[in-house]
């Protein structure tokens, strides 16, 4: 890769951070970078990061959970196991692979990470549902539309 793409790309994520917003549950904004870094921090003992993701996030969100475990030391798991995936898809729904292993996996105070680019797959959005009644803090990674 020449210096200039390298510049350029750099330039492009570099942009994308700053731009970075955060929107609370009443549509309040945050600096970004900043909430997501309070929230991380807010773990202790037991609790873990869970990450999930479909198809490209699901990558990602496998991605997270080695960083964030090798680098930061933090107790993270993606739920992207295919042998789990596909149990609960066959057994329940395709629309409750994450919640019911965000049901089977999280405690209270743990942390969702959800990624979609879209902001509107159902699997998602349930699972993002069930981490709330379970008392578990959520962070949703979502694009492409500013009302997702």
């Amino acid at each position: 890769m020449e210096k200039s793409s390298v510049n350029s790309y750099n330039d492009e994520i570099s942009n994308g951070l700053r731009e970075l917003k955060i929107t609370g549950p009443g549509g309040e904004e945050h600096n970004g970078l900043h909430k997501i870094v309070e929230v991380l921090k807010g773990i202790r003992g037991k609790n873990k990061i869970h990450i999930i993701g479909n198809g490209g996030s699901s990558a990602i969100a496998s991605h997270y959970a080695q960083d964030f475990t090798k680098c930061a030391g933090l107790r993270a798991i993606n739920h992207n196991d295919a042998a789990l995936l596909t149990m609960i898809g066959n057994d329940f729904a395709f629309e409750e692979i994450f919640s019911k292993a965000v049901e089977l996996y999280g405690d209270e105070d743990d942390v969702l990470i959800a990624i979609s680019s879209s902001g509107n797959s159902k699997n998602i959005l349930n699972a993002v549902s069930a981490a709330k009644k379970l008392g578990m803090k959520t962070i949703t990674l979502s694009g492409f539309k500013e009302d997702n």
